[in-house]
């Protein structure tokens, strides 16, 4: 017989192996030895992706994504997994992923409870909760454990508390939330100012939220990450404010402008955009102009970061059009399959770069643009002494 040389591994080593399979993969691994019978039951990592387990199930019942017969099983699964678990054991990870799929409100309260009760440090929830929407427990904001916090909304399944404060938080995710002025009445958004006090948040990542008027203010944040769902025939979303003195990284997506007036980032080493804008009817000439227009500014406004990169929807936006001689080093992707400049392409997950190096006194020569008074982006270029296109 061959040594058992897996199971002669310490405890965290396998769990570290185990962390990588699905939770009904990892309770089988408990007949394979006496040494593995409860080893899965102090996993600090857990993960229930219903799509997933769905998948692996092979259970005998017609295939959809959205089975309501599954959908019970996945319920008792995950119930009967917390329940049997070690419960002097934390939690280090804690997924629970159905998207869009209405998910048993008892289930996600459950898991929801059970995750911060055991010390979780990094919380994602993914899930339409129904028939009533979820609330963070009292103890999630008292806690000192969790460190990242990721959450979408769906139509109404999160309450979002009134305040909501973590000031333990260093990652905040957040995805298709609402940030209005007066959100009294609104128990599912956000106000518009909800950071300030965050006291230790570093990352922070609004995904498909609606943020016009809104205002950031943090201190330690260092990456700031945005993109949009805003009306379709704005094409651009005004927030208020942005004041983050230790930001060094700013990236944006989005089919809309970014307009911010106000934006304090002395520390800034990085910023990338991606604006792919649709240009086709019903939009009007006057959108085609104020969008590259609006990147323009913008670009001003962050023309003290280090390195800059538009990706390739963004130089089709403002190519011909755009001057960008106030940065001190411009990135600029290149189309990745044929180097074209086709109206259709999509987004490049492997880059090429091309660099272009400003000379500084060249760049000093054109840093006093003044977008506001400017009528037509060929106003822009013609300030200017440097075009990369």
């Amino acid at each position: 017989m061959e040594e058992d040389r897996i199971s002669k591994l310490p405890d965290a080593i396998i769990q570290h192996i185990l962390s990588s399979l699905d939770p009904k993969q990892v309770v089988q691994t408990s007949v394979l030895s006496k040494r593995w019978t409860k080893l899965w039951s102090t996993l600090p990592d857990l993960r229930f992706d219903y799509g997933h387990l769905l998948i692996q199930s092979g259970m005998d019942i017609p295939w959809t994504y959205n089975n309501t017969e599954f959908m019970s099983h996945f319920t008792r699964f995950v119930i009967q997994f917390l329940s049997r678990r070690d419960d002097s054991s934390t939690i280090g990870k804690f997924q629970l992923t159905s998207a869009d799929l209405a998910t048993d409100s008892t289930l996600v309260e459950t898991c929801l409870y059970y995750a911060i009760n055991h010390g979780v440090q990094h919380l994602d929830l993914d899930v339409y909760s129904s028939p009533t929407p979820f609330r963070f427990p009292d103890s999630v904001f008292v806690g000192k454990t969790l460190r990242e916090l990721r959450v979408r909304q769906y139509t109404r399944s999160v309450v979002v508390p009134k305040p909501f404060v973590l000031p333990n938080l260093k990652t905040l995710y957040l995805d298709s939330f609402k940030f209005i002025e007066d959100n009294n009445g609104d128990p599912y958004s956000f106000p518009k100012e909800p950071f300030s006090k965050f006291d230790n948040l570093e990352k922070l990542t609004l995904h498909r939220c609606e943020v016009s008027g809104m205002i950031i203010c943090s201190a330690k944040l260092r990456i700031l990450e945005i993109s949009f769902r805003a009306p379709l025939f704005s094409r651009e979303t005004k927030m208020e404010q942005i004041l983050a003195p230790k930001l060094t990284s700013f990236r944006y997506e989005g089919y809309v402008s970014l307009v911010c007036p106000k934006m304090d980032f002395p520390c800034l080493e990085e910023v990338y955009f991606d604006n792919f804008a649709n240009l086709q009817t019903p939009y009007t000439d006057y959108i085609k102009k104020k969008m590259p227009l609006n990147l323009v500014r913008m670009l001003q406004q962050l023309g003290n970061a280090k390195f800059v990169t538009l990706s390739f929807h963004t130089r089709e936006l403002s190519k011909n059009n755009c001057n960008v001689s106030f940065l001190t080093c411009l990135l600029c992707e290149k189309d990745s399959c044929n180097g074209s400049s086709s109206s259709g392409a999509k987004s490049i997950s492997i880059s090429l770069h091309e660099v272009f190096e400003v000379d500084k006194k060249t760049s000093d020569n054109s840093s006093n643009i003044n977008g506001d008074s400017a009528t037509d982006c060929d106003e822009l270029l013609d300030q200017g002494t440097f075009c990369l296109w």
